[in-house]
């Protein structure tokens, strides 16, 4: 762009250096037409002198006819020599007002072409710069465009992984459900339990009584042994009987309570086994939960990032567009800019 501006200016240098050259050619030419008007002008005066001096002599010498002759000659080149010079001077005041009018268009010309090379560097510089933000729009708009798959990458991953997680807290649902039905089924056993536990100790604590009073009996019946002797016999050999009966009902009812206490206690355990994987399990669901709705934020941040990246591109294509069709314009207008720069043929004088 730069050596085209000094070509052109070059050019226009040469024409003007043309231009003064011819101007120097008409001013020498007026010039010595101006010599050698004031040459004819001396050398009239000087024949008006001699044709005097030359009247006086041919007074003397009786010869005026020439002399007649030699003034209508001499007048004749006079006025002819007038004429010429009047002519040359209006050529020469012609040519005067076309030098300054050509002077005036020059410098029109030259403020014109000052004013249009300044434009064409502001548009360049324009057009440098709107390249320059169009380069650092498609720059960045790669970037958004290489951090848009990083996310979707990694959306793709939490997808992945939350999945994995549903599906965990599914499982986790299932055997929660089982570990509930089982707490149910023991706590439905214990309550059994509990029930037979409790009839046993009222049956247990009914042969206790019935123990008490059959030892009261006895010893009441062994007073009155000593006393009705071998009627009785028969009688406490009865009672013994029944509190022998009594003792081994209660050692019966003995083992069956300890028995029944062993499997409480086991189902206790088992109780607390359950009631501590249920606790694990919804220590688990909680996290589990929680983790999924952390992901599940991550998920909503990243989807409203790849959004807002995506407006970002829309928007920076947007400027992109806008860019392209400012950068068409200011060519045409550098285009019809360096068209409308005046042509050289128009500093040469017709």
């Amino acid at each position: 762009m730069t050596e085209e501006t000094s070509d052109d200016k070059n050019e226009e240098l040469m024409i003007l250096r043309e231009y003064v050259a011819n101007n120097k050619d008409y001013e020498n030419i007026i010039k010595r037409l101006e010599d050698e008007l004031r040459e004819v002008k001396e050398s009239h005066n000087q024949e008006k002198k001699s044709t005097t001096s030359s009247k006086d002599n041919s007074i003397t010498n009786n010869d005026e006819s020439s002399a007649d002759k030699l003034e209508q000659n001499v007048d004749e080149n006079v006025i002819a020599l007038e004429s010429t010079v009047k002519n040359l001077e209006n050529k020469l005041s012609s040519l005067n007002l076309d030098i300054k009018n050509k002077d005036n268009i020059i410098e029109k010309e030259l403020e014109n072409k000052g004013l249009l090379q300044k434009h064409l560097k502001d548009k360049e510089t324009e057009v440098a710069i709107l390249t320059k933000q169009l380069m650092d729009l498609r720059k960045q708009d790669d970037d958004v465009q290489r951090r848009m798959k990083e996310l979707q990458a990694q959306l793709g991953s939490v997808k992945e992984i939350n999945k994995s997680l549903e599906s965990d807290l599914d499982n986790i649902k299932n055997e929660l459900k089982v570990v509930k039905e089982n707490e149910a089924q023991a706590l439905e056993q214990l309550q059994v339990l509990d029930a037979e536990e409790l009839k046993l100790q009222q049956e247990l604590a009914q042969l206790r009584n019935t123990e008490i009073t059959q030892r009261e009996r006895i010893a009441v019946l062994e007073a009155q042994l000593s006393e009705k002797g071998a009627q009785i016999d028969n009688e406490l050999i009865n009672v013994k009987s029944e509190l022998a009966i009594s003792k081994e009902s209660e050692i019966t009812n003995k083992e069956t309570i300890a028995q029944l206490t062993k499997n409480i206690s086991e189902i206790d355990n088992e109780l607390t086994n359950v009631q501590s994987e249920l606790a694990i399990s919804k220590e688990s669901e909680v996290a589990n939960k929680k983790m999924i709705a952390e992901l599940e934020s991550e998920l909503s941040k990243s989807e409203s990032i790849i959004t807002s990246l995506q407006s970002n591109i829309e928007i920076s294509n947007s400027n992109e567009n806008e860019i392209n069709e400012t950068l068409v314009k200011l060519r045409k207008e550098l285009s019809d800019t360096k068209s409308e720069s005046f042509s050289p043929n128009d500093f040469i004088l017709s």
